[in-house]
């Protein structure tokens, strides 16, 4: 019985573990070259919201949050800084809907990415978890709000298709050239089946070498002792 415990923790303990630690990039576009395409505003002090269409393959759930961008004449790698996160449903006009349907404050950890333009990688975990639908036009929003630092220009993956900006929520969107650079990171979670065939397999292991009481035999007529069951 011992023996069945441990496996059967075991087990439990390699599909939480899984379920904690797994990442998976659902959604990405990597910002492009500088000087082949250019930023976003997107400040809450300037004011001015930016918003880019995307739309993913399956249902995922949402945790955290890379971007790529810069501050005029501000290095703050290695430093923390504030954004707010919006997602947006698609209206009937193709843009981006008037209100959110998510809404996050997060604080972010800045790392400096390098290159001829001062450039930075932007990362923070939602404080809960978004799901999110396949197959269905969704915008995201992303904006500085820390006042303490100049305005937040989000860099583009293309000057090609069309994103959408305006001067503050709950004003009319406005046709921007180009797409923003983000990416996805949603729990990447194991089916409960493949669990649950393996504490049966271990189960299974467990009985078939479980001693069974009262047994007795000999080998070359010599008496055998039962062998004393784990304790």
């Amino acid at each position: 019985m011992r023996s069945l415990a441990i496996c059967a923790g075991m087990v439990f303990c390699l599909f939480v573990a899984s379920r904690a630690e797994a990442l998976a990039v659902v959604f990405e576009q990597l910002p492009a070259d500088p000087f082949t395409a250019g930023t976003f505003f997107s400040d809450a002090d300037q004011p001015r919201e930016a918003a880019t269409g995307f739309s993913l393959t399956s249902r995922a759930s949402i945790v955290s949050i890379v971007w790529w961008g810069g501050y005029s004449g501000l290095s703050p790698s290695g430093e923390s800084s504030d954004f707010v996160i919006r997602f947006y449903a698609e209206d009937t006009g193709g843009g981006p809907a008037l209100t959110a349907f998510y809404e996050a404050a997060v604080s972010t950890s800045v790392t400096d990415i390098g290159g001829i333009v001062p450039s930075f990688r932007f990362a923070a975990a939602l404080p809960v978890a978004l799901d999110l639908p396949g197959g269905v036009p969704l915008w995201l929003a992303i904006v500085d709000g820390d006042p303490t630092r100049p305005t937040f220009g989000w860099r583009k993956t293309t000057e090609a298709e069309t994103s959408y900006s305006r001067p503050a929520p709950g004003s009319g969107w406005e046709e921007a050239p180009g797409l923003a650079s983000f990416r996805l990171e949603a729990t990447a979670v194991p089916e409960p089946g493949t669990a649950l065939l393996a504490l049966l397999g271990f189960s299974l292991l467990g009985i078939g070498h479980r001693p069974l009481a009262g047994r007795s035999g000999s080998v070359s007529g010599t008496s055998r002792r039962n062998p004393t069951p784990d304790a």
